[in-house]
């Protein structure tokens, strides 16, 4: 069953995230898994699909911390943790550009969680597992510049 919840479109860009629970991946990490290191950190003017696992959970940590909730974080961490089997969940990724230490990344403004978009993936540890691990989930993205989209 695939769930689609929302769409965004302004004048810069578009997004919206597609939530499938069938076909979950069976992702192991061996040590750690640190969150940017792997993926798309940068979701944007782009137009693309986003079906890779990294880049998902990329995305939805983020998310959290764009409305700084900590619920949501330990959610994230938790999933992967239980999904994975990692020793540790910890991140190399910052939305705070002036941060030089960390791989900087964003979610185009009117597409992110602090205009209450796209997080639906926090609904529950389910809906989040089902969004990070299921090859048919994904993250789309576009924008109005480009004529490419087909209606």
């Amino acid at each position: 069953m695939k769930i689609r919840k929302g769409f965004v479109s302004n004048s810069s860009s578009s997004s919206f995230i597609v939530i499938s629970s069938r076909n979950l991946h069976d992702y192991r990490v061996f040590g750690d898994y640190v969150i940017g290191d792997d993926g798309e950190c940068e979701f944007g003017w782009d137009v693309k699909i986003y079906y890779d696992i990294p880049s998902k959970i990329n995305f939805a940590y983020m998310q959290t911390k764009y409305v700084k909730n900590n619920e949501w974080l330990d959610m994230l961490y938790r999933v992967i943790k239980e999904h994975t089997g990692c020793d540790k969940v910890r991140s190399n990724l910052t939305i705070d550009w002036t941060n030089k230490e960390k791989r900087q990344g964003y979610i185009d403004h009117q597409s992110a969680s602090t205009e209450g978009e796209n997080t639906e993936i926090f609904e529950s540890s389910e809906s989040l597992r089902n969004f990070l691990f299921s090859p048919l989930s994904y993250i789309e993205t576009g924008n109005d510049n480009d004529n490419t989209w087909e209606y």
